[in-house]
């Protein structure tokens, strides 16, 4: 009995997470994401093993991964959705995913999120895995709607959870000028 209650909430969490599986593989992100109730694709980025796609829905800006493989996308995981109405100077959001294929099981985790203060040009994010503390630099997209988009992907896989980072921010100069 209770391995099937965790079966039945490994289902609600990958049905609420915004997961898709293509198969076969998609050819492009749109196609990989048409299950998706999305706006527009405000921004993408090749990455590790696929894609980092940040999109508008009706409830905000959300972020998700593609994984590359077969030679097109696979298993679109996305949600954390932020506010575009009342977007903060720094906001951030997390998302993590787990797909199988082939009997291999892939496991993914991103920090993602938004900036309104066009000065940040460079955002550090530090986080714990396990006793240790790391730093990361994340990549900044400029998306030409008004605010920039990040994203990082955690060397480590870790139970994290966004009350566990920090983030930093700053100027062209070097300056620290946002720290949460």
């Amino acid at each position: 009995m209770k391995i099937y209650w965790y079966f039945i909430c490994a289902i609600a969490v990958l049905v609420l997470s915004g997961c898709t599986h293509s198969n076969p593989a998609a050819s492009t992100i749109e196609e990989v994401m048409k299950p998706i109730a999305y706006k527009e694709i405000v921004a993408t980025q090749e990455s590790r093993n696929g894609a980092v796609v940040f999109y508008e829905t009706e409830h905000g800006l959300d972020s998700g991964f593609t994984y590359k493989m077969d030679g097109g996308y696979r298993d679109f995981c996305g949600g954390g959705s932020i506010s575009l109405t009342e977007m903060p100077k720094v906001a951030s959001s997390y998302n993590e995913c787990v797909t199988e294929d082939k009997g291999n099981t892939e496991r993914f985790q991103m920090f993602s999120g938004a900036l309104t203060d066009a000065d940040i040009e460079e955002l550090k994010v530090q986080y714990k895995a396990g006793t240790r503390s790391i730093e990361q630099k994340a990549e900044i997209i400029d998306t030409g709607k008004g605010y920039k988009v990040w994203y990082m992907i955690p060397e480590e896989i870790s139970p994290y959870h966004l009350d566990l980072i920090s983030l930093e921010g700053y100027s062209s100069e070097g300056e620290n000028i946002f720290k949460d």
